[in-house]
């Protein structure tokens, strides 16, 4: 018998989830990672449609036409003779090649706009897989947390139990009032009501962390500990994901704004086209190739007017850049401050409980002697009870914070 319980227990150890086991599953199968790869890979495609139109367009041509009367199967040319191919029902095929000579920089602006976009794309990737690791690890710290909790409750149950068991003894002999036995199954009471309560946050917990990490719901037994990790993180803001973001955004809306001009500047394209001709038997090539000159010389202000809009949204994009870089590091320092604050947390509940835990065991010797009712003993005890899950907590919110810290200024 000895064997089989090793052996169950060795088994629950192989099959505990750890975090980084955690973290990988969320890379392979997170639903919002995935989403922001498909965005990433979007991005990819619009730059390389955006290169490819430098080349133009080959298009493939083809029609059929039936004339009240015969038409020539060629533009006529002189000299003018009678023996030019003629049908009222001709059908043509050929081919046309298109492309765009000059318009401005507009299609080169554009290719750089969408430079960026890629960019942004994968910085924004990137920023995603961080802050999905961070849920993860907040989710992961949280479930051990309140199962530690959950302990807790559970031995403070067996003890209020325990105890029940001594008093009733001693009320048994007369030196103990029933009501002190009816006190105690309340408090019994109240613990199993925390405990199912706690239970219940677990499994949601469980719940959220399956979703997250498998991308469907799958069953999550014991988890892992954690250790408590007071590294300090090195980073250079500028390669921060969110501040590249914010950069390139920046970047964006300067090179939209020097695209505007690119309606001052004349429009040149060339066409060139070989097409034949048949009817009646007869077949005619016809083949062109020209070059078109547009020039947009008024237009009674439009360009003037999104120059100016472009220009507008310019200077906006700069205010709200420097706004976004000012509130991330001020997260940042935040975030440096609460891991500050609860390391201080930690040391401070460790000591509550310390002191919580000697008033119990005062206050037990002293209602054993009968020199202090049950109320004090039963309130020392819930003190103690609540003094663990605040040091508990406070644990597991230091490696929170620090996880948070990590996730802010991770390159």
């Amino acid at each position: 018998m000895r064997y089989v319980l090793l052996l169950v227990v060795i088994q629950l150890s192989l099959s505990a989830l750890t975090l980084e086991e955690a973290i990988e599953e969320l890379k392979s199968n997170n639903l919002n990672i995935q989403i922001a790869q498909q965005n990433t890979s979007a991005s990819q495609s619009k730059l390389s449609k955006k290169r490819s139109s430098y080349f133009g367009s080959v298009d493939l041509l083809a029609s059929f036409a039936k004339y009240s009367e015969g038409r020539t199967l060629e533009p006529i040319t002189p000299p003018i003779t009678s023996s030019i191919a003629t049908s009222d029902a001709i059908t043509s095929v050929g081919v046309a090649y298109k492309v765009n000579l000059f318009n401005g920089m507009r299609t080169l602006n554009e290719t750089e706009m969408e430079k960026l976009s890629v960019s942004i794309a994968k910085a924004k990737e990137n920023f995603t897989q961080n802050e999905q690791i961070y849920i993860t690890q907040s989710i992961y710290l949280n479930i051990l947390s309140l199962q530690k909790i959950l302990s807790s409750q559970n031995e403070y149950k067996k003890a209020l139990q325990h105890l029940k068991v001594i008093v009733n003894e001693s009320v048994v002999y007369g030196k103990k009032p029933q009501l002190d036995i009816l006190k105690i199954e309340s408090q019994i009471h109240n613990i199993e009501d925390q405990i199912t309560l706690l239970q219940t946050k677990i499994n949601i917990s469980k719940s959220k962390l399956s979703l997250i990490i498998y991308g469907s719901f799958k069953p999550i037994n014991t988890l892992e500990e954690v250790e408590l990790s007071v590294m300090e993180p090195s980073y250079t803001l500028e390669n921060l994901p969110s501040i590249k973001m914010t950069h390139y955004k920046l970047e964006k809306t300067n090179k939209a704004y020097k695209n505007t001009y690119s309606s001052y500047y004349p429009q040149i394209n060339f066409q060139a086209s070989y097409i034949d001709n048949y009817g009646d038997g007869n077949k005619e090539n016809v083949s062109s190739a020209a070059v078109n000159l547009q020039w947009k010389i008024f237009d009674f202000g439009a360009r003037e007017d999104g120059v100016e809009l472009a220009r507008i949204e310019k200077i906006k994009s700069t205010i709200e850049s420097k706004q976004s870089i000012l509130e991330y590091e001020n997260r940042i320092y935040e975030a440096k401050e609460k891991v500050l604050q609860n390391q201080q947390l930690v040391r401070s509940s460790k000591s509550q409980t310390l002191v919580a835990t000697k008033i119990r065991e005062i206050e037990a010797l002293k209602y054993n002697e009968g020199q202090s009712s049950i109320n004090d003993l039963l309130f020392a005890s819930a003190d103690e009870t609540l003094s663990q899950s605040k040091f508990i907590e406070a644990k597991y919110k230091l490696l929170e914070s620090q996880f948070y810290l990590a996730f802010l200024t991770k390159e």
